[in-house]
């Protein structure tokens, strides 16, 4: 893969038990694009990069999840 071209920041929660989710979008020079996650807790964190396909199935999974839950 290419070298990142540039990278957007789409936004960030606070989620709970002290944790930070920050997504953002990396544009490769190729036009490939890829949607990253950062879980900060504390002083550790976990990266997911996600390409179109696997966040559209991980956004239905949640989408579901919080459609199930008591109003």
């Amino acid at each position: 893969m290419s070298a990142e071209q540039e990278i957007r920041d789409l936004g960030r929660l606070q989620a709970p038990y002290g944790r930070e989710v920050q997504v953002r979008e990396l544009v490769y020079d190729n036009g490939f694009r890829m949607l990253r996650l950062i879980i900060r807790e504390g002083r550790r964190f976990t990266t997911v990069d996600l390409d179109p396909v696997s966040a559209r199935a991980w956004a239905a999974l949640l989408q579901r999840w919080t459609e199930a839950q008591p109003k």
